[in-house]
This record gives C-alpha cells, structure tokens and sequence, in this order.
C-alpha cells in the first residue's frame, strides 16, 4: 500500500492541480472579455495557481525520492510520472500567454515551445518502443530549468497585487529574465538529453525490454 503513495502523488499533480491552475485562468480570460463574472479578488486566484504550481514542483521532487529512498518504484509509476510532468509543462506553456496576451515575447516563448514540445514527442515515441528506461541527468536539469521558468512566470503573476511602481517594475523584470534564462537552458538541455538516449539506445538495443502489455492496475501493483 505505502508503494502507491508516489503514484497518487504523480497523478494528484497531473489530474487534480494542472487542471485546477488551468480552469483558474480559464475564468480569469474569460471574465477579462466579459463572458462570465470576473473573480472578486483577482490576487486570491493569482496567488492560487502560484501554489499549486509551487505544490506541482513539490510533488515531483517528492514522488521520485520516495521511490528511490524507500523502494517504492513501480512500473505505472515509471510510465505515468514523465507524463504528468508532460501534462504539468503543456499546461503551464498554454496559460501563461491567456494572461500576458500578444506581446514581442511571444517570438521567443513559442519558438522554445516548439522546441520543448519536439523533445517531448521524440521521448515519448522512444519510451513507447523501450528505448528509454530511466531519465538521464541532461532530462532532469532540463525538466528542473524548465519548472523554474514557470515558477518565474506565476511569481510575476502573483506579485502584480502585492507590489507597485518601481518595486512591481523591478520584480517583473527580474522574473521574466529569470523565466528567459531557465527556459533557454531548458531547451538546451533537450538537445543533449536527446541525443544522450540516442546513443544509449544504439550502444544497448538487446538490453531494451520488450513493450509490456499489462493494463494501469497491473503496472500499479
């Protein structure tokens, strides 16, 4: 039973708290073009989504120590965690830009997008097939950046109603190049991550495991 706690840590990340940070700027857009009432205290939901993506982070730091320390490493948890953290990501990657509109920085933000989404669907086809076993460390650092990047964004976020003039203006500034910076390491990251599970899965392709055909709660137990 104890094994489980890091796959119900997984899927609390991708099912219940991305979803919530996305309804959250769902209805904030939405009450912007007056479709639906707005929120009452905008800095209250603001400040939700910013710990719920603070408690994302959180959990997938958690889940994976969990199963190493104690032992608690599952097949489901293998095959679903990377994919929450997919999920996480995405959704982080379409909200952000619900609120900040159409701006310069979109030039850049959806040309790193792109690339982290290419990454994304390169690995996946290649965990399908056996070919990647285990994230390596390249992987890591560049799902850490890539987290540090959206943390930035939703602290800016949050800030707009606890700060103001020079002090938002300042803050604002810092975490958008802090965003800026993390999400460029990101990217660079994905290349040497994907070309690392290249090479591993040239150098070793009898040692891959064949596809397994058992269903979610057989991985599970």
């Amino acid at each position: 039973m104890l094994q489980q706690i890091p796959n119900a840590l997984t899927l609390l990340r991708g099912l219940v708290m991305t979803p919530a940070i996305v309804v959250i700027f769902l209805w904030y857009t939405a009450g912007n073009f007056g479709l639906v009432p707005p929120p009452s205290e905008y800095f209250l939901f603001r400040s939700v989504a910013l710990l719920l993506a603070t408690l994302c982070v959180a959990s997938d730091a958690l889940d994976g120590f969990l199963a190493r320390a104690y032992g608690w490493r599952t097949d489901f948890g293998a095959r679903v965690d990377p994919l929450m953290d997919k999920v996480f990501s995405y959704a982080c990657l379409a909200v952000i830009p619900l609120y900040f509109g159409f701006g310069w920085y979109l030039l850049w933000y959806i040309a790193f997008a792109w690339k982290i989404d290419e990454y994304s669907r390169a690995t996946t086809s290649m965990r399908t097939r056996g070919e990647i076993l285990d994230a390596n460390r390249p992987a890591k650092y560049k799902t850490a950046y890539l987290f540090a990047a959206q943390l930035a964004f939703f602290a800016a976020i949050a800030a707009e109603d606890v700060l103001s003039g020079e002090s938002l203006w300042y803050f604002s500034n810092f975490a958008f190049w802090v965003a800026f910076s993390t999400m460029l390491c990101s990217v660079l990251y994905c290349g040497e991550a994907l070309a690392h599970y290249k090479r591993q899965a040239a150098q070793a392709p009898a040692a891959r495991p064949a596809r397994s055909n058992k269903t979610f709660v057989q991985l599970a137990q």
